[in-house]
């Protein structure tokens, strides 16, 4: 559930938030007087929901593509041998007759 979240619902939000958070940081710089209700509503959603999107395209694509093994890769579970873990992972799958 965590990895959704950090794959999906971060990247989709941080640029709304990044960018609420330095308009109301510029406005405090300026002296303006604007409630975070205007601000918000004032807020140029499109381009930040289309980069949120943007990130998480490419998240997606870097978590799809970044790791695994070879099709027809055979994976071996961690298991205890000799009083020591030997840790898992793939091996190059048998070849066949």
């Amino acid at each position: 559930m965590i990895r959704i979240f950090f794959i999906y619902i971060v990247p989709l939000l941080l640029p709304s938030l990044v960018h609420f958070g330095w308009l109301m940081w510029q406005r405090r710089q300026k002296g303006a007087d604007t409630s975070p209700t205007e601000l918000f509503l004032g807020m140029p959603w499109v381009w930040t929901l289309l980069v949120g999107f943007i990130l998480v395209i490419l998240l997606i694509l870097i978590f799809g593509f970044g790791d695994g093994a070879a099709p027809g890769a055979q994976y071996l579970s961690p298991r205890f041998e000799d009083g020591k873990i030997i840790p898992g992972g793939f091996v190059d799958a048998p070849d066949q007759p």
